[in-house]
């Protein structure tokens, strides 16, 4: 059975000597919450997928990520009723169970579910 730990590890996949952190990282994670657990694992990913700086060392990189109070990611924008712009690709679909207009960029970056690409 896989542990929130063991996705964090799969995520920030260390190289080098910093896989013999796994431990000292393992120890520093058990004293979060489950809930400051999936914070930390989301605004690291959210990094990683915005090709932002995240610590090679898993150690810091778990430390660097647990006070942060920035959102861990700006909502996509609903573009239902508001004017489309052109040129931009548009789809119907389902983000937090809320069905609207995103960009299509916004449908690959949050993996949305139904989407089905909407004609101006």
């Amino acid at each position: 059975m896989n542990t929130s730990f063991d996705y964090l590890w799969a995520l920030l996949k260390p190289q080098g000597e910093f896989i013999y952190r796994e431990r000292a990282c393992r120890r520093l994670w058990d004293t979060f919450s489950p809930a400051k657990q999936q914070e930390i694992f989301l605004r690291i990913q959210a990094k990683l997928q915005r090709a932002e700086f995240v610590n090679p060392n898993p150690y810091f990189a778990i430390v660097n990520n647990v006070g942060e109070t920035t959102p861990v990611y700006d909502p996509p924008t609903n573009y239902f009723g508001k004017q489309l712009r052109h040129g931009v690709n548009y789809y119907r679909a389902t983000y937090n169970g809320i069905n609207g207009l995103w960009t299509e960029q916004d449908v690959k970056r949050f993996n949305m579910s139904n989407p089905q690409k909407f004609e101006i």
